[in-house]
């Protein structure tokens, strides 16, 4: 990473520069000087290609995004064969960094629509010196199989599926798709999916068996009134808790019996 960029990245992370209205005119003189380009940083210490028209990837570059979350998850994927499944996984900062905690014999599921996005896991998870089954579907969980569309118009970090205009993709069902990842256990999930979280997890949940349930749900809940089921609801129901809460997402825990 270039120098100014490198001591910009720093003063966002370090200082309150990392703030506010300060932080905008930080993230504005990054995109001049990466000119487009992505940049070569770190994230937590783990190497990244992190690309500046992305909303999610600019607040890697400045802070440790997301870090409570992660670290929730980690402490399930540390054991031999874990398995973590992502879903919405954008450009990969979660897969990223949690492959690189994760064992030689664990897998990763990444599940994204969007080929631009995919393409940049492939490039990111080829940086990681040893990591895990890495296997990236690109498409979309749903409730059903079929085609929708992806809406692009909100940039990267926002997009949304939609029965109108956009990026024609795939979906399937969830338990379809780690099906045919050859997954059989979850030790982690994360779901980040602008408001679509109840349908693919309400129909998964009524559909799976109790041994593919993951362990840990980290579930971004700030579209929740875009459901059209209580998801939160139907976890607890099936035997989840909160065990902590971010301005983003619920960290849940599977506290119930084992049937």
């Amino acid at each position: 990473m270039p120098y100014l960029l490198k001591a910009l990245a720093w003063s966002g992370r370090n200082t309150p520069l990392g703030r506010g209205k300060a932080r905008r005119f930080l993230i504005a003189a990054a995109e001049k000087l990466a000119a487009g380009a992505p940049v070569r940083a770190t994230y937590r210490g783990v190497p990244i290609m992190l690309h500046l028209d992305n909303t999610t990837e600019r607040k890697a570059l400045f802070s440790a995004y997301d870090r409570t979350e992660m670290e929730f998850l980690r402490k399930y994927l540390t054991g031999p064969g874990a398995v973590f499944v992502d879903i919405g996984a954008n450009s990969g900062l979660y897969v990223q960094w949690l492959a690189a905690q994760m064992g030689e014999d664990a897998k990763v599921v990444a599940i994204e629509p969007n080929p631009q996005m995919c393409a940049r896991i492939r490039q990111n998870v080829a940086l990681l010196a040893k990591k895990p089954e890495i296997k990236i579907e690109c498409c979309a969980a749903a409730d059903t199989a079929g085609t929708m569309f992806l809406d692009l118009s909100h940039g990267f970090g926002t997009a949304n599926l939609t029965h109108t205009g956009g990026l024609k993709v795939q979906v399937f069902p969830l338990r379809t798709i780690l099906e045919g990842a050859g997954c059989k256990t979850i030790s982690a999930l994360k779901i980040d999916v602008e408001g679509f979280e109840d349908r693919i997890l309400c129909s998964f949940f009524r559909d799976a068996p109790q041994g593919l349930w993951p362990r840990a749900i980290v579930m971004e809940y700030v579209h929740s009134d875009r459901w059209n089921e209580d998801a939160i609801k139907l976890l607890r129901s099936c035997g989840y808790v909160v065990a902590a809460k971010t301005r983003s997402n619920l960290l849940m825990r599977f506290d119930g019996p084992v049937t």
